[in-house]
C-alpha cells in the first residue's frame, strides 16, 4: 500500500520523532521561574524561533495553536471583532469575502460568524483551474471596501493542489485597506512562504496582512 494523503497527516521523519521524544521528557512549566520551568520555557521559546525562520518571520509574531481549525478560528473571528470596533469607534464591517471552494475550518467559521455575529459572507468564484478571479476580487473591494471586515483564503488547496496568487491578493487588499487571512496550513513545507518579504511587496499600500 502506498500512502499519498499528506495534505491531511505526513508519516513522520525520524529525526522528528527522536525531536519529540526528546522534548515529551522534559518537564516543566514555562511560565514559572524555577530551573525545570525556565528549561522547559528556553525549549519553547528555540522551537518558537527556529519555526518562525522557516516562514520568513520573527519568532515574536507566531502563536503556537493546537491545531489549524484552533488557528483559522483565532485569526478570522479575531480580525472580524478587531474590525468592528467598539462604542463610539464602531463602524460596520460586514462583509467577508471568501472565494469558493475553502477548507471547512473556514467555511464553518465564517458561518458562524453570519449566524452569531450578523457577517455578510460572500463567496467569490474561482476560474476553470481553482484559482481565485482577481477581477472580481478587485471588483468587490473598489465596489464598498470600507465594508469589508477581511478577506479569507487558501494558500494551497488540500485537495486539489491549486496555489492560490497569494501576492496578488495582498497587493489588492493591502491597496484597499482591508486586511488578508492565509490559510497555508497546506502550503508550508511544500511552497517556498516568507512573511516579511509578502510584507514587503505591500508596503507601498496601505493596508496590512494577517497569517496562519
Amino acid at each position: 500500500m502506498v500512502y499519498l494523503d499528506h495534505a491531511a497527516t505526513t508519516p513522520m521523519r525520524p529525526e522528528a520523532i527522536d525531536a519529540l521524544t526528546a522534548a515529551l521528557a522534559v518537564v516543566g512549566n514555562p511560565s514559572s521561574i524555577h530551573s525545570a520551568g525556565q528549561q522547559a520555557k528556553r525549549l519553547l521559546e528555540e522551537s518558537r524561533e527556529r519555526i518562525a525562520a522557516t516562514l520568513g518571520a520573527d519568532g515574536i509574531e507566531l502563536v503556537f495553536t493546537g491545531n489549524g481549525t484552533e488557528a483559522v478560528n483565532l485569526a478570522v473571528k479575531g480580525l472580524w471583532w478587531s474590525r468592528q470596533g467598539s462604542g463610539s469607534d464602531a463602524v460596520p464591517r460586514p462583509r467577508i469575502l471568501v472565494p469558493a471552494g475553502e477548507h471547512h475550518a473556514t467555511v464553518d467559521t465564517v458561518e458562524w460568524l453570519a449566524l452569531h455575529e450578523g457577517a455578510t459572507v460572500v463567496e467569490l468564484p474561482l476560474d476553470e483551474l481553482g484559482r481565485l478571479r482577481l477581477d472580481v476580487l478587485e471588483a468587490e473591494l473598489a465596489r464598498d471596501a470600507a465594508s469589508v471586515a477581511l478577506v479569507t483564503m487558501l494558500w494551497a488547496n488540500n485537495e486539489v493542489g491549486t496555489i492560490q496568487p497569494v501576492e496578488e491578493v495582498a497587493r489588492l487588499t493591502a491597496r484597499a485597506g482591508v486586511p488578508l487571512h492565509v490559510d497555508a496550513i497546506a502550503a508550508y513545507g511544500q511552497l517556498p512562504i516568507d512573511v516579511h518579504a509578502l510584507r514587503r511587496a505591500t508596503d507601498a499600500s496601505a493596508g496590512g496582512i494577517r497569517d496562519c
